[in-house]
């Protein structure tokens, strides 16, 4: 243990032991990928959200179109590169799509393997694997598909393969600050930059410590640092160059924003009491069962310990107490109004049960279980082992290990300010578990072998955790939703709920018989981008995701639509005409996030209303989940009524 401590990246493969146990850990790697790949394949959730959305997006650029032009991507232009230029050689149907986001998957979990091995000792990695596979598996599922399918977004996972392969390299800068190795840094986190917004704190992040570390030598290095931010610039400039060339300077402009996402989505991380008491709440349950852990592998006795242990305890009882008491509360007003509007999360969890009775305590209980669940690793943790080490940094063993672990505690927090208090992202438990092991082990480094067991017993626990979340949010054989129903469409076989399965199949029917040769191309409400990938029908404007993200104005875009040849077919659905969101908005005085409607939908309404009026009704389908889908046919339209108004902005 104390070499490992004076070595912060020890080689694994020194002895045959070492060999011995990373040949078996590279195995349970590749065996739980292939299961979990199994498992997943087909299951890509709600056919007409977000993995459709990205799905059309490839199938469009591989086709030739422009990005940024004939269609909008919020994101930097990386991953449509490769995702594209794939379906350009290999097609675009789901099996050879997810062949590909099941490779990537692939290298994320050997990567980990390497950055597991970098940093633990034999005896913990595979605990650390293991928990950190099965709960990154979980984890990808929140409001997403699959983490080997490529989630709501390939940038995600490929951004992520990026940044750990950064980490790797960084940690190797810290023993030999070689020029090439400083270039690939650079490099790569320019990558990182045209990936996804996600990112770009921790490429930030990554360019600084890396320009300290290799100028620790002083001029010896200055080579290696230009070659560093050279190659950081040089690529970021190059690729800004391609994007302007082909979609304009107010693109590239855009893309900082999401173009016009983050004018939505920019406040959903940000706290309010209610998940602040949650993040408490979870906290002290990680110290509890970190001590319980330690105390039982007779790490230290109970006595030692037992002031903290009643601290961290006495916290998790009173804060889970504040948060149970005040979903109660709000959930009060509306059940006693009765026909009362629920204008909160919490209130719309609430509904249902009556007003006073142990349904509705159950109700406040199983809530706040849902909330500890989706921040099992809260981000006031890794701001917690931060300020502890720093407190602490003249008390641990000497060696470098404490300033690896300090280097690497500083790029989680950065990687979690994009996601801030809403929840953990599945990745963070990759990046994460490891330091926090290390990081254990510094601070009670006098007895090794105790804490190693109780770290591993700790592990252990993780991994039972993310079985269970596995079950309870991931779709597919062996978890909660079970075997779903079999759909086959022109892409490929997916599997879906029987209610969504009913509406595919109806929508498919309509489509046919108002247009049985499938040439006509289909314009549909909000996400078009999914309806035109799996019923295989062109979109016939530059939009995927509604007008509000339209690469051009909207009247542009209904004239088109006017023009467009053969004559298209809308589709509405009616869901979107009562959408609500979250009002993220900071308010001292508010427990939780009001509801507020769409304004993006908003906006799509009155546009998609416009063409509607010139278009004949098809057909009403009642949808068996999300109420009614309408068919329009446009093949001899009347724009006579189509006074061609603005409204809103764009």
């Amino acid at each position: 243990m104390a070499t490992f401590l004076h070595s912060a990246l020890p080689d694994s493969f020194k002895t045959g032991k070492n060999r011995k146990s990373q040949f078996i850990l590279l195995s349970v790697i590749l065996l739980l990928s292939f299961v979990h790949i199994r498992a997943v394949w087909g299951y890509p959730t709600l056919f007409w959200g977000d993995h459709g959305l990205w799905l059309n997006q490839v199938e469009r650029f591989a086709r030739g179109e422009g990005l940024y032009t004939d269609f909008v991507y919020h994101f930097p232009p990386v991953s449509i590169w490769i995702m594209g230029t794939l379906g350009k050689l290999f097609g675009t149907n789901l099996d050879a799509m997810w062949t590909w986001t099941a490779l990537v998957y692939v290298v994320i979990m050997l990567l980990y393997w390497v950055y597991t091995s970098r940093l633990l000792e034999p005896g913990l990695r595979l605990g650390a694997v293991t928990s950190g596979m099965v709960l990154s598996a979980a984890y990808a599922n929140i409001l997403s598909a699959p983490l080997p399918l490529g989630m709501y977004t390939p940038s995600a996972p490929l951004g992520f393969l990026i940044l750990l392969g950064t980490v790797l390299l960084v940690l190797d800068l810290m023993r030999h600050a070689r020029p090439l190795n400083a270039a690939a840094i650079g490099f790569l986190c320019a990558l990182l930059i045209l990936t996804k917004q996600d990112f770009w704190m921790p490429a930030l992040y990554l360019v600084l410590v890396s320009s300290v570390i290799a100028g620790r030598d002083g001029r010896a290095n200055i080579v290696a640092i230009a070659l560093l931010l050279g190659t950081f610039g040089v690529t970021i400039v190059a690729a800004g160059a391609v994007v302007v060339d082909s979609a304009g300077w107010d693109t590239l402009v855009g893309l900082v924003g999401g173009l016009h996402d983050v004018n939505y989505s920019i406040g959903r991380g940000l706290p309010s009491w209610q998940r602040i008491i949650a993040e408490l709440v979870t906290l002290s349950l990680v110290g509890l069962g970190l001590g319980i852990c330690i105390v039982s592998s007779r790490g230290f006795a109970f006595h030692r310990v037992r002031r903290w242990m009643v601290v961290l305890a006495s916290t998790a009882c009173l804060t889970a107490a504040i948060h149970i008491v005040m979903t109660y509360i709000v959930a009060l007003n509306p059940v006693l109004a009765a026909g009362a509007e629920y204008t909160t999360p919490t209130q719309g969890f609430q509904s249902g049960a009556a007003v006073i009775d142990v349904g509705l305590l159950s109700r406040s209980v199983r809530f706040l279980a849902s909330e500890i669940q989706i921040r099992i690793f809260p981000l006031l943790l890794p701001v917690a082992v931060f300020v502890l080490l720093w407190s602490r940094r003249n008390h641990l063993p000497k060696g470098k290990a404490h300033q690896v672990v300090l280097i690497l505690l500083g790029l989680v927090i950065t990687a979690r300010l994009r996601r801030g208090f809403e929840y953990v992202e599945w990745y963070h438990f990759l990046l994460e578990i490891p330091i926090y092991v290390l990081a254990v082990q510094l601070i009670f480094f006098g007895r090794p072998r105790e804490i190693k067991r109780g770290l591993n017993i700790g592990l252990a626990c993780l991994t039972a955790i993310g079985l269970f979340s596995y079950w309870d949010m991931a779709p597919g054989f062996g978890t909660r939703t079970g075997e779903l129903v079999t759909v086959e469409t022109p892409k490929g076989t997916i599997h879906a709920f029987e209610n969504e399965a009913k509406d595919y199949r109806e929508i498919s029917a309509a489509l046919a018989q108002l247009d049985p040769s499938g040439t006509r191309p289909l314009l549909a409400s909000g996400y078009s981008g999914p309806y035109n990938y799996y019923f295989d029908r062109k979109n016939p404007v530059a939009i995927t995701l509604g007008f509000t993200f339209a690469s051009m104005p909207p009247n542009r875009i209904i004239e088109d639509f006017k023009t467009a040849s053969p004559a298209p077919i809308l589709l509405r659905n009616s869901l979107l005409d009562s959408m609500v969101v979250p009002d993220y908005q900071l308010d001292p005085m508010r427990w939780g996030f009001d509801k507020i409607a769409n304004p993006v939908f908003e906006l799509e309404h009155h546009y998609f209303d416009r063409l509607i009026s010139g278009c004949t009704r098809g057909t009403n389908i009642p949808s068996w989940s999300y109420g009614i889908f309408s068919l329009y046919d446009c093949a001899s339209p009347d724009w006579s009524q189509d006074r061609g108004q603005d409204w809103g902005t764009n």
